[in-house]
């Protein structure tokens, strides 16, 4: 491979070095030949890089699930010991808890090739890659980003706030 590339630079050379079965405009044909599975290779992979998707933890899905249920146990043994009043907080409370476990399993950061979408159970929001300055995070505050209008906007919470911010700041710089 190494006389081939000598070959190509248009290094002096003579038709020793190159291998005897091979002509020059076989050589130039054979390079080509790897610059297009090479390329379509990039391809490939440039294409699998296009959108990237950052989800809630699953451990912590496990984590909402079990104290959703066990919440919901509670009301219901709430109940059958007739304490209605506890009973129905209770299950009030239980069905709250039930729809955040829902909607933190369902949250969604999506970084494509030109803009970022935030996905949730009660919808979608996209913002061009184009209108963000920077994305920052603290602890208890999440994960915001700063628009180039001066505005500011929330990701939606995943548990990880500076994985996502990582993820995100990596994805600016593409």
């Amino acid at each position: 491979m190494l006389r081939l590339i000598g070959f190509l630079n248009e290094r002096p050379h003579s038709e020793a070095t190159l291998e005897s079965n091979i002509k020059p405009e076989h050589a130039l044909a054979r390079y080509a030949e790897y610059r297009s599975r090479e390329g379509q290779r990039w391809a490939k992979m440039k294409k699998t890089m296009a959108s990237k998707t950052i989800r809630t933890s699953w451990r912590a899905g496990v984590v909402f699930s079990i104290a959703t249920l066990a919440l919901l146990a509670t009301a219901w043994l709430t109940f059958r010991g007739h304490h209605y009043i506890a009973g129905s907080l209770l299950s009030i409370t239980g069905m709250i808890a039930a729809k955040g476990t829902w909607e933190a399993l369902a949250a969604s950061v999506i970084l494509k090739s030109g803009e970022i979408e935030f996905g949730s159970v009660l919808g979608r929001h996209t913002i061009r890659k184009e209108d963000i300055e920077s994305v920052t995070w603290e602890k208890g505050c999440g994960v915001s980003l700063k628009l180039k209008d001066g505005g500011w906007q929330r990701v939606p919470d995943l548990h990880n706030a500076q994985r996502v911010s990582a993820g995100i700041r990596a994805w600016l710089k593409r």
